[in-house]
């Protein structure tokens, strides 16, 4: 479970002193007074006098070291998120609150990389990213997207990962499946950006569903805020902080197809279709097959079939 407080300054200086009088083992992470465990739980207070508890244990832990009586503001507060909290909504309508979303790109195309972001939206934010375009990213031309996506970094924080093919194809050596790919990169990068923001600001983490919540969460056994994480599919038109995600990872992946056409003058085709397999032939003619598996995902089905047209040309000579 987490817990967020905003506490006054009297309940600040009454925890700092329990804490002290604890002796338990503290740090201190950018923007905070302090953060340690106890009974298994994370406590953090900020510097803006927000105090989180994360942990299965974390009502207990409320009971057992905070008196009502000296910090009243937490256990007002714990009524009424019981009572508002999004997270027991049934259809959450995720662009009224302060919402992480994740998205990637390139998991479907033979060439290229594959592209994974999270993107913080607060809801103040959204109506000024309606504005300047943002919508489900397979409505745009990629143009749009590249030029829609420079304007959001300005705006929101984010953070991007880039699995190359070299990266990809090792992943895959070492019997990743491209799910595992997937849940791996979504969960780090909405961890890295919680780094850049103040976390007690967030509200929401949804992420555009590529697989059961069970299996991302086999893959991810500690999710850093479980009870606000959701899944959504066909999420970029639930959220336009999924949205944001998926045109920045989107871009990301256009301008790496881009570079490789500019790199090896060749045309360099998105998807998995069978005028892919007819390009990858033309590549293997030109650079050979070793060049061909830098720039693509080594276990889809386009290689052989490549190969097998490499094959027949020969044959019928």
């Amino acid at each position: 479970m987490t817990h967020v407080f905003k506490l006054t300054t009297s309940e600040v200086n009454e925890l700092k002193a329990l804490i002290n009088q604890l002796g338990v083992t503290t740090t201190t992470p950018p923007h905070t007074h302090f953060q340690t465990k106890i009974n298994g739980c994370t406590l953090t207070l900020y510097t803006s006098n927000k105090f989180m508890i994360q942990g299965q244990n974390a009502q207990h832990v409320i009971n057992k070291l905070f008196p009502k009586s000296i910090f009243p503001t937490i256990y007002a507060q714990t009524k009424a998120d019981q009572k508002d909290s999004p997270t027991i909504k049934q259809h959450i309508q995720y662009d009224q609150y302060n919402t992480i979303g994740s998205d990637e790109a390139g998991s479907g195309d033979y060439f290229g990389p594959m592209t994974v972001c999270a993107a913080y939206v607060p809801k103040d934010k959204v109506q000024l990213l309606k504005t300047i375009g943002v919508k489900d990213s397979k409505a745009l031309k990629d143009y749009e997207i590249k030029n829609i996506a420079q304007q959001i970094i300005q705006i929101i924080p984010y953070t991007l990962y880039t699995i190359d093919n070299p990266k990809y194809n090792t992943l895959k050596e070492k019997n990743w499946s491209q799910v595992k790919m997937k849940a791996k990169y979504h969960q780090a990068a909405i961890e890295s950006l919680t780094n850049k923001i103040d976390p007690t600001t967030i509200d929401c983490i949804v992420i555009d569903q590529f697989a059961k919540k069970e299996t991302y969460t086999r893959y991810n056994q500690s999710l850093i805020y479980p009870e606000i994480t959701h899944f959504e599919t066909k999420g970029e038109s639930k959220a336009i902080a999924i949205a944001a995600a998926s045109i920045i990872a989107r871009s990301r992946f256009v301008q790496a197809m881009d570079d490789l056409k500019a790199q090896y003058h060749m045309e360099v085709p998105k998807g998995a279709a069978p005028k892919v397999d007819i390009i990858a032939a033309r590549w293997i003619e030109k650079y050979g097959v070793d060049v061909l598996d830098k720039v693509t995902k080594k276990d889809f089905k386009n290689r052989q079939k490549a190969m097998n047209l490499i094959g027949k040309k020969k044959r019928s000579k």
